[in-house]
Order: C-alpha cells, then structure tokens, then sequence
C-alpha cells in the first residue's frame, strides 16, 4: 500500500516557507478557556509550519491535557510544512472522529489542507484555503521520477480515503510550487473541504436509527422536521451557557434524542 512507503517523503517539502521558518505551535485547549465553547470538550490548536514528529507531539499534548472525552475540534493556522507529518495528522484525525477548522483569522495552506481534508465536519471560509503542487527541497534526493510518481499517488489515494473530489488532487497538481490557487466558496464546496464527511454521516444515521429503534424513513422524516423548524438556528441565538442545553431540549422534543439511550428493536 502506498501509506506504507510516507516514511520515504519526510525530506519533501510542500510549504511557502523556508527550512528556518518557525515551528508549529501545538496545544490543547479545554473548552472552558474559550468564549465560546458550543458542544466542543476541547480544541488542538496547530499553528505555523508543520514539522517531522508533530503527529506524536499532538497526541503527548493531548493525553498531558486529560485526553478529554467527546467532541474534539482541529483549529489550524499553518502555510504548510511537511507532506509525509500531514498525511498522518490528517489519519489521526480522522480515526478519532474530530472536527477540523480553519481559525477566523488563519489561512490553511499547502500540507495543511491534508488536515482540514482528515476531519469529520469541516469548516473554512472563501479565501483561507491555499493549495499549489507539492515540491521537493533534498537537492541530493535520487529517483526524482520515481519519488514525484509515487508521492503524487499517494496525494491521491489520501484524498480518495477522506472522501475528497477527484479534482481537488488533480487541480493541486496542476498549480506550480512558486504558485498558489486561493480557494472560494464554490471550490471549498465542490472539493468537499467544507461540510461532514458522507461516510461518517452515514454512520451516525445507522447508529441513530439502531438507538432508537426506528426506520431509516422515520429518521430522515424526523430530521427534515427538525431543519424546517428553525429550532436549532434559534438555539444558536443563545449565550453560549445556554446554547448546548437547548440544543439537547430541542433534539429530545423531535425524538432525536440518543442520551441515556440504550439499542431498541426496530418498530
């Protein structure tokens, strides 16, 4: 499998910056230091360039702040940095379920846009998000062909795996490194590098259904009384000490609700 051989690419850059630039900044913040918390337990937040080790440095970061428990966002404000440390990042991400995020005044470019791609839901706004071709910086590297071929692969196959569109991998590849595409609205929607994750939606409706018992119809019906009610938008109206309590009343009252649920038998 191409993953197998991520370990051949650390000298790879893919980064606006040169090899001095600063290194990342990683911490984990518990939810409780922010202004606004919504339903989030904490935030990792990763900031400036990416380097060789920083998959394990976040992880130590986090299980140093308690490893808390339930939702969990990714914020990111970083040109790039290392290809090989992205793509595990973004892994990481993924098999942990976590949200990933574009900080309101950050930009997420070049290998960072791996790690926007690992998340469960994904948030950015027009403009934050830069892609160009990724390059290399080991002047002494042998087999350039062969090492562009096999890292331009497996850009695809981590695109693939994290439900991407196609196009997003070809069009990076089609930008020069002295270059960058600023993406817009229309491209961050039809790359898919905002809004949830299909398969994970898909899994969370399963899961639902089983919890409460009911039909893949009775849920969607369910839901799309929900959306038209306006209920949630209200929620959010709300000081941030009250926002996460309505949401739950909310959610119980259109029989949405999974807490303290155990699995029912289909109706």
């Amino acid at each position: 499998m191409l993953w197998a051989v991520a370990a051949t690419f650390l000298a790879l850059g893919w980064s606006f910056e040169p090899a001095q630039a600063e290194n990342s900044r990683i911490e984990v913040l518990p939810c409780e230091k922010f202004e606004v918390c919504g339903q989030y337990r904490a935030w990792i937040s990763i900031r400036g360039i990416i380097r060789t080790g920083d998959k394990d440095r976040i992880e130590s970061a986090f299980y140093a702040a308690g490893a808390p428990l339930g939702m969990v966002g990714v914020m990111l404000d970083s040109r790039g940095g290392s290809f090989a440390e992205s793509l595990e990042i973004g892994r990481w991400v993924r098999s942990r379920g976590y949200v990933t995020a574009v900080m309101q005044s950050g930009t997420c470019a070049s290998a960072c846009v791996f790690i926007l791609a690992g998340g469960i839901h994904r948030f950015a706004a027009p403009g934050q998000v830069l892609i160009h071709r990724p390059y290399l910086t080991d002047r002494g590297m042998a087999a350039i062909g062969t090492t562009m071929r096999s890292m331009i692969a497996m850009l695809r196959e981590y695109l693939a795996d994290m439900g991407m569109h196609p196009d997003l991998a070809e069009d990076m590849i089609a930008v020069e490194p002295r270059d960058v595409r600023t993406l817009m609205m229309s491209d961050l929607q039809r790359y898919r590098l905002i809004g949830i994750d299909a398969v994970w939606a898909e899994r969370r409706a399963l899961e639902r259904m089983d919890m409460l018992g009911i039909s893949r119809d009775e849920l969607m019906e369910r839901e799309r009384r929900l959306a038209q009610s306006g209920e949630f938008e209200r929620c959010e109206a709300l000081p941030v000490s009250k926002r996460v309590r309505c949401h739950i009343e909310v959610t119980a009252r259109f029989g949405l609700s999974i807490l303290n649920q155990t699995k029912q038998p289909p109706r």
